[in-house]
């Protein structure tokens, strides 16, 4: 039986490394596409691409003609681009453009999912769903936001079959420094002091696995009423940052001289304070469930680490 093609648009990411790995996708033709050249590069049907590159981008993607498509691709850091005088709050927008235009043009396109944000909803003390009114405050949030109106607006106009998944906070082992629990956990390796706000926070916190096992779960759902729709893949329960910190001082007390020292600064702030991410139609629809509690999570990233 001939299998179906599934493209996976950057593919260099910590979710997408860890979605590569999923045994499910055997079961399809595999095309990777990167900006950056990285283990996979030397496979058959990787391509190294400019996102930023329209006519590229719409030439690679007729060429390989999914049926599937994970847009995964996202950059935070200048130093990446070679684009002037564009800055990386709407250079992810550029690319999600650029990939919409090219897959509004496919015959055989059955379903289009882009990995969002929970960031979108914003500052809320409540729980938050798919209904309710995004807000963001951050620019990552607003910027995906932006990418998710543009996919709403292509699903409008051009039938373009999409899922949308908004992940809480996502950690787990190998992550890049540039979030908190990986920061803490360097700083805890090397001895150095994290150095912190007061940490009242709240965060949802889904670990890796919950998260790809989510991201299967909308790939393979075959009713077609779960197309064009948004769902939320969190935890469903948030813990405030300073609790998080505490959870690993309990984990690493039993290690001889182990101590996370920490130092905390109350002028630091964090525009996003209440973070309450609701799960329930994830749950319902897709037949997701999150399993990993935080504290099993840090187990398992201090034995990878170890």
């Amino acid at each position: 039986m001939k299998k179906n093609r599934l493209l996976i648009i950057g593919s260099n990411s910590f979710i997408a490394k860890n979605l590569l790995s999923h045994n499910h996708l055997k079961k399809y033709d595999l095309y990777l596409i990167s900006r950056k050249k990285n283990k996979n590069s030397n496979l058959k049907n990787f391509y190294k691409l400019d996102l930023s590159k329209k006519k590229k981008i719409e030439n690679v993607i007729k060429i390989i003609n999914p049926n599937y498509i994970i847009h995964l691709a996202d950059t935070k850091n200048k130093k990446n681009l070679k684009i002037k005088p564009v800055s990386n709050k709407n250079i992810n927008l550029i690319f999600a453009k650029n990939i919409i235009s090219a897959c509004i043009k496919l015959d055989n396109l059955k379903k289009f999912i882009f990995l969002g944000s929970c960031d979108e909803y914003g500052n809320n003390n409540f729980f938050v769903n798919e209904k309710s009114n995004p807000r963001p405050v951050k620019y990552y949030g607003r910027y995906k936001l932006k990418i998710t109106n543009e996919i709403l607006k292509a699903k409008k106009k051009h039938n373009l079959p999409i899922i949308i998944l908004r992940p809480s906070v996502v950690y787990g082992p190998g992550q890049d420094n540039n979030m908190f629990i990986p920061t803490m956990i360097r700083c805890y390796k090397t001895k150095k002091i994290l150095k912190m706000g007061l940490g009242n926070q709240y965060r949802d916190f889904l670990y890796i696995d919950d998260l790809i096992t989510g991201i299967i779960k909308a790939l393979i759902c075959k009713n077609f009423k779960m197309h064009n729709d948004i769902f939320n893949l969190s935890y469903g329960k948030s813990h405030k940052v300073i609790e998080v910190v505490e959870i690993f001082r309990k984990l690493i007390q039993t290690r001889k001289n182990d101590h996370l020292f920490t130092k905390i600064n109350p002028k630091m702030k964090d525009l996003c304070t209440y973070y309450f991410i609701d799960n329930k139609k994830a749950r319902l629809r897709l037949g997701w469930v999150p399993k990993i509690k935080l504290k099993q999570g840090l187990v398992r990233i201090l034995k990878y680490e170890k």
